[in-house]
This record gives structure tokens, sequence and C-alpha cells, in this order.
């Protein structure tokens, strides 16, 4: 049925599927490996055997596997748990070349291969090598991509997943990787994946975060949720319902957005829809980042996009609140997922603007070299030249971390400015741009399909 919806609306095969599968995994109260979309056929046939070959013999022959094929593997597995005739290594090899493309694809590509990763974190037989090739990659200090390979753990209810996101608690790899161990503990919390050694490791640290950081800071607003989750302790003073911004500035926000957004038909019939209100409040003020996530990604393939991008983009270019870093951060992180070319413009003026948190500056670099290479080049340019010369001018640290989101989002969208980065500014910044270089040919192309 979703299938039919996505031709009637001209959209990309599994635009929607993928969307609705990772929505059905998120809102489940118990974590499952196969999809409650159902496939068919859902048991594996004679037919049905040969092709899960042809597609395991792409993993070992290193070829093309399209964000399609990866679903209809792993959806496959999922729904045929005791499938007894996977080959030796299979599951390591097939977990290591899945999330090597995940963290290197974007947009429907992404959601198709982060929900194919969800199901192999909760399989039987494929769960630990999952959570092994995750905690690899996370505690490899040159890796460039944090956020989801640690984060994604809280799909898995296995031990050793609680434990990787522990160990980057204690013991980060660096702030990246801390940050999306803390993005993990939301979820986990509140299914229960943490057992008693773990709390008495964990609410400590959360307590102490929750003390220490401001309350507009990203990760002392998620101490604090994590906590109220967990039921270890009222929020402190100044963090509220952990909401991103006081009601009125919800109300104000959400309201020039609705007006923007609401069709109206040629006789002048308003079509406003009841939920979108509520749907775009939880888009941006949610204290939890999966919800914000999931309802942009919602938005990404609703007739609403296009019409939510500019309306974002005005309240980014009329953005005062410079102290609350949160949501300056939501409101970036949903243009960009949801931003044409045409909006170059919006990030390149937030990477220019001195007044806003560098942490702000850095999201809209990131953001900019997610849009259409072709199109937006001219400003990746700029954006490049101004900020290596600053920094060889005068050491601007500013600057240097500029050029780190910026090399960020070139090095997924695969651009020649990528040479330029990797032979100036500073150590960080090349070190980075060589390692997306390095990104074997097969996974990029893969990864785009």
């Amino acid at each position: 049925m979703i299938r039919r919806y996505e031709e009637l609306l001209n959209l990309s095969p599994n635009s929607l599927v993928a969307v609705v599968d990772m929505i059905n995994r998120y809102l489940s109260p118990t974590i499952k490996s196969a999809p409650l979309l159902e496939r068919t056929p859902a048991a594996i046939d004679e037919v049905g055997e040969r092709r899960l070959t042809t597609l395991l013999d792409k993993i070992d022959e290193n070829a093309v596997i399209t964000g399609h094929e990866w679903d209809e593997l792993t959806a496959n597995l999922a729904q045929n748990p005791s499938y007894a005739t996977f080959r030796t290594d299979g599951w390591d090899r097939m977990a290591e070349r899945l999330l090597s493309e995940m963290i290197v694809a974007t947009d429907r590509a992404w959601v198709q291969r982060f929900e194919a990763y969800s199901r192999l974190l909760s399989h039987p037989r494929g769960q630990q090598p999952a959570i092994a090739a995750c905690g690899a990659l996370g505690a490899d200090p040159t890796n460039q991509v944090f956020i989801d390979v640690i984060s994604v753990l809280d799909a898995s209810p296995h031990p050793d997943a609680s434990l990787e996101v522990l160990r980057q608690l204690t013991n980060p790899t660096n702030d990246r990787a801390f940050y999306a161990a803390l993005l993990a503990c939301p979820r986990k919390s509140q299914l229960s994946h943490f057992g008693g050694p773990e709390l008495r490791r964990l609410v400590p640290l959360l307590r102490e975060l929750q003390r220490s950081m401001p309350t507009c800071d990203p990760n002392g607003r998620l101490a604090a949720q994590i906590l109220s989750s967990l039921r270890c302790s009222p929020p402190s003073a100044g963090t509220g319902d952990g909401r991103l911004a006081a009601e009125t500035v919800e109300e104000v926000i959400v309201s020039r957005l609705v007006t923007g957004m609401h069709p109206i038909t040629t006789d002048g019939r308003d079509l406003l829809d009841d939920d979108l209100p509520v749907l775009l409040r939880e888009l941006l003020f949610s204290p939890v980042f999966d919800v914000r996530m999931l309802l942009v990604l919602m938005f990404r393939v609703s007739p609403y996009r296009e019409r939510l991008a500019d309306g974002l983009a005005a309240e980014l270019a009329r953005f005062k609140d410079v102290e609350n870093t949160a949501l300056l951060l939501s409101l970036i992180n949903a243009m960009r997922m949801v931003a044409a070319v045409r909006h170059v413009s919006v990030f390149q003026l937030l990477v220019d603007r001195p007044d806003l948190p560098i942490g702000g500056r850095v999201a809209a670099a990131r953001a900019l070299g997610h849009l259409d290479e072709t199109a937006s080049n001219t400003a990746w340019q700029e954006v490049a030249s101004v900020h290596v010369s600053r920094w060889r001018t005068c050491g601007d640290e500013a600057s240097a971390e500029i050029l780190g989101g910026l090399t960020h989002g070139l090095g997924i969208s695969d651009t020649s400015i990528l040479d330029q980065l990797s032979q100036a500014g500073p150590a960080s910044v090349r070190a980075a741009a060589q390692w997306w270089h390095n990104v074997p040919t097969i996974v990029r192309t893969s990864a785009q399909s």
C-alpha cells in the first residue's frame, strides 16, 4: 500500500517505506529485528534462497549494493532469523560493509541503510558482529563519523551495546563520540537496556554533567532528559521539561511557519491540517533528538517540504537568541534536511555571523557541504578560502572548526574541494580530508544508490 502511495506521489521507490520503517521501529515498545511493514513473501523458499545467495555474493565480491537490496536482504534475514545456510564470517562482512556505506550515505540512501543496520543490531545472529563493527569504528580516533556509529546502538538490547555506549561516556574517543553516546541513552533508558551495574556508573556521570553545563547546552539538556526518563532526578532549575525554548517562543515560531505552509484551494477553501502545528512544535522543540530527526524525515518526503524550508530559512535569518545553542542547532539541522540548493545563502550567512556560537556556525558549514555540488560549489569555495586565510593569518580557532565542519559535508558530497583542504588549513582538517578521500570507491558508489 505504501509503495503505491510512492507511485501516486511520484516519489523515489522506498522513500516512504524507509521512513515508515524507522518510525515504526522507534515507537515499538519492544525491539525486534523484523520490520512491522510486511514484505512478500515472508518465508524464504527456493527462489528466495537463490536471491539471498545473489545478494550475499555481492558483499563477497565487493559489488555495488543498492539501498533497495539492503532493505530486501536484511528484511528477509530478520523475518527468518533461523536461516541456517549463512556463510562463515558472513555476518561480520555484512555488518562492516553496511556500516561503511551508512556513514557516507545521505537522504533516502542513508535512511534505508540506517534501518537495515538496526535490523542487524537486533538479529539473534547478526547483533554481536554489528555491535563490534560500531565499537571498532567508534574507538578509532581517525574516524570522521561518530554520531551514526554510536547512537545507532540504541537499536540493540544486547548488553554489549550498552557497554559500548558506557565506554564512550566514561572514556570517550572525542567530544563527538561522547555526544553520540548521550544520544543513545534516552531510548536505551526508556527500554530498560541498562542494568544495575550500568546505572551505578551512568547516573553520577549524568548528574555531574547536568550540574556543570549551561542551561542551553545540548549535553546538559540531554543529561537532564535521560535522568528524567530514569526517574533518578527531577529536572534542575532552568531546564524545565527539557523543551528547547519557552512556550511563548514555540507559539510564535510555529504560528509563523503554519501561516506560510498551509495550502488554500483555488476556490478559497483553507486546507489547514490540524496536526501540522503539533508536528512542527515537536520537530523543532522536542527535547528528544530522535523525535526531531524522525519528524524532519517525514516532512522531507511530504508535499510540505519546500514551504517548510522557506519558513525555516526565514526563522534562521531573524534568529537572535544566540545563547540558545540547542534551538539554533535544531533549526539548522531541520533546515539541512529539507533545504534546496536555492537556500545555499542561508547557510553561508550563518557561517559568517560572528555573534552566533561556534557550534551553530560549524553546523551551518557542515550543512552547506550537503547541498548539490554543481550549484553550491562557489559557496563552498568562498567559505573554504576565507577561513583557510584566517587560520593561516592569525591561527583563528573558529575558522579551524568551521573548516572541519565543511570538510565533513564535502566528504559526503565527494567534491574536488577536498583536494584543496587536504593540502591547506589545520592538521586536523588535512587529516579529515584525507580520511574522506580514502573511503573505497565501491562503498561511496553503493552509498549513493
